[in-house]
């Protein structure tokens, strides 16, 4: 259950905790600002209840850094564990592309990784993001086989898993529309 003291003294003492708690929510962005603003506006009869949320989403907004889009994939992309998510689609890639050159393509590096992950939703996933990656970079195709990640995808094409196989034949089709659109 939920409850702070709003009298001064103890507010202090109980603002500091939450304070670091929402250091480690904001690590985790698990959307807790967002829950409680939806708590909040509902239908609370607990006079008490609704200010002690009230006074938690004030603390969360004051201390809670939202995390871009770039900074939610990098993190993914170091714990291992890729979801479907607005981060890996379209408009990810058309907005983001130019920052995968950071660290001489660290990122793509370590998606070209993930292919030889031992989970299918990492090499699916993974898959997509090469293959859009090749769509919106201008030299996407050479930093991938720089990687040799063209043929980590050639492998992923006789998967058993058919998500992966999908995604495999989707970057590869991204990779050789590439390579025509540089011939034109």
């Amino acid at each position: 259950s939920v409850f702070f003291f709003n009298d001064t003294a103890t507010t202090e003492i109980y603002t500091e905790q939450i304070v670091g708690s929402v250091r480690c929510v904001q690590e985790t962005d698990c959307g807790l600002l967002r829950i409680v603003d939806v708590v909040v506006r509902g239908n609370i009869k607990d006079v008490e209840l609704k200010e002690d949320l009230e006074f938690l989403g004030q603390l969360l907004e004051k201390n809670i850094r939202i995390l871009t889009s770039f900074e939610k994939y990098t993190k993914e992309i170091a714990a291992i564990q890729l979801e479907w998510s607005p981060v890996h689609s379209e408009r990810f890639w058309k907005d983001n592309v130019k920052k995968f050159e950071e660290g001489n393509f660290y990122y793509i590096n370590e998606l070209v990784k993930l292919l030889s992950s031992d989970k299918p939703k990492n090499q699916a996933i993974a898959c997509y993001d090469l293959g859009e990656f090749c769509r919106f970079h201008p030299f996407g195709k050479n930093v991938i086989e720089k990687f040799d990640g063209k043929e980590k995808i050639l492998e992923l094409v006789n998967s058993t898993n058919s998500q992966v196989r999908e995604n495999a034949v989707l970057a590869l089709q991204k990779i050789m529309l590439q390579n025509w659109q540089s011939i034109l």
